[in-house]
C-alpha cells in the first residue's frame, strides 16, 4: 500500500485522477460509509465534526478493512482539523496494522490552496487564512516524518502547484514505479 496524503484543497484527488492502472481506495469514502450508517451523517465534511471518540471508532473500523488490502493507493488526509485540534489521519493504531510501502505528501503553495478551497462549492471547506494553511502544511510535514519513522518506509513530498499537475502526476508515478518495480 502506498499512502497519498494531503490537506483539503491541495489537489490530491486531481493528482490521483492522473493515474491509470492502479487500484485507488479513498479513506474518506470508507469513513463516510461507516459514519453515515452508525451516526447518521450525510456528508464527508461532517465526519470531522463528530466527537473525537466517534472519529476514532470509525478509524478503527476502517483500519480493519484496510488491513485486508495490498498493492493499493490509499487517498487520505495527513491530519484532520477538528474543533478539538488536529487529529492524526494515520494514528499508530491504524498504521501498525497496514502493509505500508511508501508515504507521499502532496502539497502546494498556501495561497493556491486557499483559492482552491474557496472555489470548491461541492465541499464544506474551512475558510482559513494563508498563515493557517501554512501551519497546516507544516503540521503535515511533521506528521509525515512521524508516520515514515513508525512504518519504516520512505516518505516523499510532491508539489502540486497551479499549472504543474502533469509534473506532480509524473513525480507520483516515479515513486510508485520505484516501490512496485517487478
Amino acid at each position: 500500500m502506498i499512502i497519498i496524503l494531503g490537506i483539503p484543497g491541495v489537489g490530491k484527488t486531481s493528482v490521483l485522477n492522473g493515474l491509470k492502472d492502479f487500484k485507488l481506495v479513498n479513506y474518506g469514502t470508507l469513513m463516510l460509509e461507516i459514519a453515515s450508517r452508525e451516526y447518521g451523517i450525510s456528508g464527508r465534511d461532517q465526519i470531522r465534526r463528530l466527537s473525537i471518540a466517534k472519529q476514532k471508532a470509525v478509524q478503527k473500523k476502517v483500519a480493519g478493512q484496510l488491513s485486508q488490502m495490498s498493492r493499493v493507493l490509499l487517498d487520505t488526509h495527513c491530519m484532520i482539523r477538528t474543533p478539538s485540534g488536529y487529529l492524526p489521519g494515520l494514528p499508530y493504531s491504524l498504521l501498525k496494522g497496514l502493509t505500508v510501502e511508501a508515504l507521499v505528501l502532496v502539497i502546494a503553495k498556501p495561497e493556491e490552496i486557499q483559492t482552491r478551497r474557496a472555489k470548491d462549492a461541492a465541499r464544506e471547506r474551512d475558510n482559513l487564512s494563508v498563515d493557517d494553511i501554512r501551519a497546516e502544511i507544516d503540521m503535515c510535514l511533521n506528521y509525515l516524518a512521524a508516520y515514515s519513522t513508525l512504518a519504516g518506509v520512505p516518505a516523499k513530498v510532491v508539489m502540486n502547484n497551479d499549472g504543474k499537475l502533469e509534473s506532480a502526476v509524473a513525480e507520483l508515478k516515479a515513486v510508485i514505479a520505484g516501490v512496485w518495480q517487478e
